[in-house]
């Protein structure tokens, strides 16, 4: 099984000509048309990246071989020089794709990459410059506002240049202001300023109205920053996680962008943008699991009895999730309700006790099942990094399983137990697939 896009496309075209959706030569004109879109320009992509990195280190490394002989106005001056020349190469190069692309030239692809390039290296020098900056005016260090600052900057750049990874700079940056004990280790719970859910609602907004592109990677970055602040807290005694809050938090964000698609007056790219949302929102349930399981195996930071309330309020996140169904809209969402399952059976047991000639043979079904559901889920729903990221999380799972185990017989008796029951499904569904398809005329 090939897992590149242009191997899965060339399958798809080689379905629908087997399916006589297509004649034979749609299919060559099809095929050649894939074969034909070189990885040169992914060379030439990856080569513009390096290019940037060593021009931007040789005028870091030269300006800071002269930085102690300069006066503070001769700095500022470079600096804003530098900002200024950055900054018109990119939206130089922005302008210049946008009318490649509206014209349909075969270069506005590559003129798009260099302008993507162009902004990152802008974005860096601006950031290299506000630092720069701080230190020859002496200012306070304050890590926070700091991240906040870039964060505004990549948002601004990225709204106004429509760069991807200007957006996914800006999410990083509030990711590390959103951190509870940032700057303050010891206080356990420090909100995020104003201005910085400003910032990230303007994030947000333009990746999910279109205005940023962004895939659903790009939006689980934008995702963090309000994760950790729900999820993360910092105590005297070190960091806490609370898996359930962020089982809640994603199952409340999948429930809504589910819920939002099927409302049909919403504009198509938003409706895009909110289905982007929801495959972003599962990698938090994830998360969540992990957190579970880690809980469940002694990670102190982690572990926490039965959240009966937290348990309580994923009930109208399902609710909202079947509601489509239940009025006659939509398909029952089964991958959700699979992970669902996951998360309230990693939540709802207690933990594992630390020693690890105490853990159970039935941990398996506490901690390595949850976790495989989640793979199944992303199956179902088509999410192929997600199910590669659960079954990985899986393996590790099942090697932690049998070296902390003292009992590895009973793992092995519950491993044959999920096994087959696991099997048994299988064979349900395939008979209900025959089934069904008798039924189709």
């Amino acid at each position: 099984m090939s897992f590149t896009y242009r191997d899965r496309v060339r399958a798809d075209i080689r379905r629908w000509a087997a399916l006589g959706l297509i004649d034979a030569e749609q299919e060559r004109r099809l095929d050649a048309d894939v074969a034909g879109r070189s990885g040169l320009v992914r060379v030439q992509v990856a080569l513009a990246v390096a290019a940037a990195l060593l021009l931007g280190t040789a005028a870091i490394a030269f300006v800071a071989a002269n930085w102690d002989g300069m006066s503070p106005f001769a700095r500022l001056l470079l600096l804003l020089a530098a900002d200024a020349l950055a900054v018109g190469l990119a939206c130089t190069a922005a302008l210049r794709a946008r009318e490649a692309l509206r014209a349909g030239a075969a270069q506005g692809g590559h003129l798009g990459w260099l302008a993507e390039v162009l902004t990152l290296l802008s974005l860096a020098v601006a950031t290299g410059s506000i630092a720069l900056m701080g230190q020859t005016f002496h200012l306070p260090a304050d890590t926070r506002a700091f991240a906040v600052t870039i964060a505004a900057l990549g948002t601004a750049t990225a709204l106004l240049t429509r760069s991807g990874g200007a957006g996914g700079v800006a999410a990083l940056a509030l990711a590390v202001a959103a951190w509870p004990g940032l700057d303050h280790p010891v206080i356990g719970a420090r909100p995020l300023p104003w201005s910085a859910w400003a910032v990230w609602a303007a994030l947000a907004a333009g990746m999910l109205w279109g205005r940023i592109p962004a895939r659903p990677l790009g939006l689980l970055l934008v995702l963090v920053p309000l994760a950790l602040q729900v999820t993360a807290a910092i105590g005297t005694d070190g960091p806490h996680a609370d898996a359930g809050a962020l089982a809640v938090l994603a199952f409340g964000l999948i429930a809504t962008a589910h819920a939002g698609q099927r409302v049909s007056r919403l504009p198509a790219r938003l409706r895009t943008g909110l289905g982007h949302a929801e495959t972003a929102a599962t990698g938090l349930v994830l998360a969540a699991v992990l957190i579970g399981v880690a809980g469940q195996f002694g990670w102190p930071a982690a572990q926490a009895g039965r959240a009966l309330p937290q348990l309580l309020l994923l009930a109208p996140c399902l609710g909202l999730l079947c509601l489509p169904r239940l009025l006659g809209h939509g398909p029952l969402p089964i991958g959700h309700l699979i992970l669902a399952a996951a998360a309230l059976a990693s939540l709802a047991f207690g933990p594992v006790a630390a020693d690890a000639d105490a853990v159970e043979a039935v941990s398996v079904w506490k901690v390595l099942v949850p976790v495989l559901g989640v793979a199944v889920a992303a199956q179902l729903d088509e999410r192929r990094s997600l199910s590669g990221g659960a079954l990985a999380a899986g393996g590790v799972v099942i090697l932690a399983l049998l070296m902390l185990s003292g009992d590895l017989i009973g793992v092995s008796l519950q491993l044959l137990i999920a096994g087959g029951l696991a099997a048994l499904a299988i064979g349900l569904s395939l008979r209900l697939q025959r089934r069904l398809a008798a039924d189709t005329p």
